[in-house]
C-alpha cells in the first residue's frame, strides 16, 4: 500500500453542469477529472486522474489542482488507470504534476501569477525540478 493511499470504491460522474435542466441533488457529487500523475513523500508514485469540482465560489470555472489540495479535506480521490479509486492522505504526497493545469487557468489569473522554479528533494534522496506559479 502506498504512504496512507486507501482503496475505495468512488462513483463519480461528470459531463452536467450546475443549472443544466433534469439537474437533481443526486448530481451533487459530480466532477471533472484531470490526469494528474502523484509523487508520495516516500518516493512512490500514482498515475491517475485527480477530481475537480466543476464550480467554485472564489472565481468563474471549475477548481484548480492547487484549490484542491487546500481545502480542509484530509484525503482526494483519484481514479486508477485500472477503473479503480484511492483516496490519496494530503500529509503524504510531495507533489501532483498536471501539464493540463496551467492551461486550464483563466488567462488573467495566470498573467498575474509569479511563476518560480523549484528544486525539490524528497526524505527519499529523490529530486524532482518543476515550475511553480
Amino acid at each position: 500500500m502506498l504512504g496512507c493511499a486507501v482503496r475505495s470504491t468512488v462513483a463519480v460522474t461528470h459531463g452536467v453542469r450546475r443549472g443544466s435542466p433534469g439537474r437533481t441533488m443526486s448530481h451533487w457529487h459530480e466532477t471533472y477529472r484531470m490526469p494528474a500523475p502523484i509523487t508520495l513523500n516516500g518516493g512512490a508514485s500514482i498515475e491517475g486522474d485527480i477530481h475537480l469540482q466543476t464550480l467554485t465560489a472564489v472565481h468563474e470555472g471549475r477548481e484548480t489542482p492547487v484549490e484542491m489540495l487546500n481545502r480542509s479535506e484530509r484525503f482526494f480521490a483519484v481514479s486508477l488507470p485500472s477503473g479503480d479509486a484511492t483516496l490519496v492522505c494530503k500529509a503524504q504526497v510531495a507533489v501532483v504534476t498536471s501539464d493540463a493545469a496551467l492551461s486550464e487557468i483563466d488567462p488573467q489569473r495566470l498573467a498575474i501569477s509569479r511563476k518560480f522554479a523549484l528544486d525539490i528533494c524528497h526524505p527519499s534522496s529523490r529530486r524532482t525540478e518543476s515550475v511553480a506559479c
